[in-house]
Parts: structure tokens; sequence; C-alpha cells
């Protein structure tokens, strides 16, 4: 035994001796803490008082064995009843599975979570799926209004249930017990979804969809270590990552654009024109922001000169030969763009996992404090219609879900599937979270059908180069505060529903 173990335990020992000690001398005359005289024939029969010791109450666990946080749905049991839940189909495999497929982890994965979460309520899903993607909104929302269909849940691509909520068909989740948006699986933003009191759907930060939509970055650092360029994520580290950066970089490849060769070298491309959002929300403006008094304003013509000066830097940025927006992956899928703009799902799509490491979208200037995330519009939305059987269980099926998220489908795909898979060191684990972690939606953008999309003025400008953002700001203000003012009209009337 080590000298210094030795004294250590004998030290120990010492301190045990003392206690007991203690304890021996003052034991007879402690005062008691709680005397209670004997009255009922199953206590002692003595007259004297006694001196009791109050039963010590087991307090619930707050973290499961792996130390993520529980949530505090009271134990119950429905007796197998059916939870009916319309689906988005697009998002089928990654939202709620009605069979099991062992040879996709990620899909599993999620199946599993359906499990615990049936055996936990004793529920029983039944997911109807319908079409549901950004082509299919009418179909969607006429499934979802179909006179007789009786859903207790909808699980919907993220811009269709506040159509729903504005023509008055779901269930205000303020006047519910859940979701609880305190909690770490419950997306941020969704407290200024909030309006008037009123909350008609949520999202999860734990799910699939959530996850894979985030906009990001990626990095062929193959071809930017050959081409002698700064190592772009000690530049995200720093915080020092930023548009100008961006560009300084990818213009490094000094594209050819009348090769037709297959290994030409862009220096960056966008996966489509929607993409180009990031650029907007990665300087950290928005559509919309919550005023001191709760409620949504459009802020767009508030914050002109910064998206002016932010247009000129992403025209910049594609209207030259070393960038393109493509019409998909190709690029980075031949391995031969420095940068690709794109949602994080899509790297998974790439048979060598070592090639492209993940970045934030990059700042506007580095006095910007932080990195901000936005999703595509892809990620699933959650709401109950007013048709559904048991409200109250529809809203505890969401919380259980999404806190089941957390604990088992978050911890597979997001760290070691997608995390660990696709990041070539412990910086690129790092970003990773770092990307996840600044995932932003305003109410504007999670409101874009009833508000319009407020990006167009953004896009349109980039894609053709023509920065008119003043005069086209000046035409839509008014246009959007007067959609804004419905949208908030019809939150206050289905406030009680």
């Amino acid at each position: 035994m080590k000298r210094e173990h030795y004294f250590i335990r004998l030290l120990a020992m010492l301190l045990a001796c003392l206690t007991v000690c203690s304890a021996l001398a003052c034991g007879k005359t402690e005062v008691p803490a709680e005397t209670t005289a004997a009255t009922d024939s199953t206590e002692t029969t003595k007259t004297e008082e006694v001196t009791t010791t109050a039963p010590v109450e087991e307090t619930a666990p707050t973290h499961d064995a792996n130390g993520y946080l529980l949530d505090d749905i009271p134990e119950q049991d429905h007796g197998g009843q059916t939870v009916t839940v319309l689906v988005y189909k697009e998002g089928r495999s990654q939202i709620l599975p009605d069979v099991d497929n062992p040879e996709n982890l990620v899909h599993n994965t999620v199946y599993m979570r359906n499990v615990a979460v049936e055996e936990r309520l004793g529920i029983k899903f039944e997911p109807i799926y319908c079409d549901g993607g950004w082509t299919y909104q009418n179909e969607f929302i006429s499934k979802a209004t179909l006179a007789g269909e009786n859903y207790d849940l909808i699980a919907s691509y993220s811009l269709w249930p506040q159509v729903l909520a504005v023509q008055g068909h779901l269930y205000n989740l303020k006047n519910q017990v859940y979701p609880n948006l305190d909690m770490p699986w419950w997306c941020q933003s969704v407290k200024d979804w909030e309006q008037h009191d009123s909350l008609f759907f949520t999202t999860s930060n734990s799910s699939v969809r959530f996850i894979s939509e985030a906009e990001a970055i990626f990095a062929n650092m193959p071809m930017l270590n050959n081409y002698g360029a700064e190592d772009p994520t000690m530049l995200v580290l720093e915080g020092k990552w930023t548009l100008d950066k961006l560009y300084e970089m990818s213009s490094l490849m000094h594209t050819d654009v009348n090769s037709d060769g297959v290994d030409i070298p862009y220096g960056l491309t966008i996966e489509d024109q929607s993409r180009l959002d990031m650029f907007y929300y990665g300087a950290c403006l928005n559509a919309t922001r919550t005023g001191d008094d709760g409620i949504a304003f459009v802020c767009m013509d508030d914050e002109q000169e910064k998206m002016v000066n932010l247009v000129d830097k992403v025209i910049a940025l594609f209207h030259r030969n070393e960038a393109a927006i493509a019409t998909g992956l190709g690029p980075m899928q031949r391995a031969q763009t420095a940068f690709m703009a794109c949602c994080l799902t899509q790297v998974t799509k790439m048979d060598d996992t070592t090639i492209y490491t993940a970045l934030p979208v990059p700042k506007y200037d580095e006095d910007q404090e932080e990195y901000r995330t936005v999703n595509t519009n892809g990620f699933d939305v959650w709401c109950i219609p007013l048709v559904a059987k048991n409200p109250e269980l529809s809203a505890t099926v969401m919380e259980a879900i999404a806190s089941e998220d957390y604990r088992s489908v978050t911890p597979f795909y997001y760290d070691q599937y997608l995390k660990l898979r696709y990041s070539n060191n412990d910086i690129g684990v790092e970003i990773y979270d770092i990307i996840r972690n600044s995932v932003y939606i305003d109410f504007g953008r999670i409101s874009a059908v009833n508000l319009g999309i407020l990006e167009t003025v953004f896009r349109n400008a980039v894609q053709t180069g023509n920065n008119k953002v003043a005069s086209s700001l000046k035409a839509e203000s008014r246009i959007w505060d007067k959609k804004l003012e419905k949208i908030l009209t019809a939150y206050q009337e289905h406030r009680d529903k």
C-alpha cells in the first residue's frame, strides 16, 4: 500500500470513531425532534410519550441511468387506447414509422422510441400517412380538416400547422399541462411562437427531422489544404468565421467555367436558391421580432441598412466564376467544391466520410457575438386538432415523444451517427454542437404561408444580382403588417380553444 493511501485510510477511521463516540455521549440527553402519544391499539401500550422517526420519503430520480433529464409525466396506463396521428408521408420513417427496419439504424431507433412511449403510457399508435411536403400543402390541409377524420395528433411539415391554427382547427396548447417548454427537448424558438397567450403548435429540438434540417456550410478539407487555405474550423472556434473569410478562401479555387472536366474546383456552391436564407438568418437578421409586449412585429424594414449591406456581400459571393447556385448535391458528392451550403443531413449521402467537415453559417462580421443557424422548412411540427378524443392525452403523448427523443434518439442519431461519423476530430465534434445549439426559427418564418415568404426579397436580390432591397421593402412592408395583424387577430379569437 502506498504511504499516502495509508494515512488517508487512518484519518477516515479516526473520524468514524469520533462520530460514534459523539453519538453515544449525546444520545441519552438529546431532545426528541418529534413526540407523539400512543393512542391506537396497533401502537405501543405505554402511556408515556414515545420518540418517533418520520419516514424518509424516497425522492423520484430526476435523471436516467445515462444522466439525461427525465420528464415530469406522472405514471399512467390508458389500457391500450389508440392514438391516431396524421403524419406527413415524406417524414414517415423519421417521425412515426409503423414497422421495424433493423437494416436502417436511424429508422429502427425511432421505431423503438415509439414502442417505449406506447408501453409507458399504455397506448397504441395508429399513424395515417399523407403527402405533405412543400408541393402538397393543399392535400395535407384537406386531409387534416376532412369531416369524419378524427386525429388525436398531427405531425406536419413545418409550415402547415399555422394555416390550421388561423382557420381555428387546433387546440391552444397553453390550455394544456404539456408541452413543458422549459424542458431541454423543446426548441426554444417555440416560446416566440406564442402570441396573445396562444400557442397552437410546437417542435422538438431532439427529433431526427429537426436536427437533420439545420443549415450549414461543409468544407472540403483536403481541397482547402491543397490550395493553402486557412483552417476554417479554427476560425470558427476563434469567432472569426465570417462572410469575408468565406469569400477570401473560396476565391482560391480560380474556377475555369469553360472547362468540361469533371474535376472543376468550385470555391462555393449552394444546393438551391432557397438555401440562401441561411445567410440572412446567419447574420442575425429576422423576419419578425417579439416586442416588449410579447407580440411579434415585422422587422425587416427596421433592419434595412444591414440587409442592404448583407445583400451586397452575398451577391459578391455568388456572382463570380468560383461560385454557383446548384440544383442538387452534385458538386459535393463529386468532391469538386471547396464549400457546399446545404442542410446537415446531406453529408450522410457522402460515401467518403472524411472529406467534408461541418461549419456554421458565417457571421456577418467579427463584431457579431454568436453564430446563428436556421432550419429548412422540412422539420416536423406537432399540434392537436379540435377533433382529438382526449386533448389532455394528446398533449401528454407529445411530451413523452419529445422526451424520449431527447434520451434515446438524439444520443444515437446526433451523437453517434451524425456527429462522430462525420467529424474528423474533436474540433469537428465541437462545431456540430455550435451549429445545433444556435438554431433559431422566428415567428415570421414559421408563418410563411399566411404572412408571405419574407425572405424572397433577399433571395431574389441575391439571385438576380440586383440589390433593390430598399425599394422592395418599402413596397412590401405595409402588406406584411396587414397580414400579420390578421394572424394575430385569429390567435386572439381562438385563444380559448
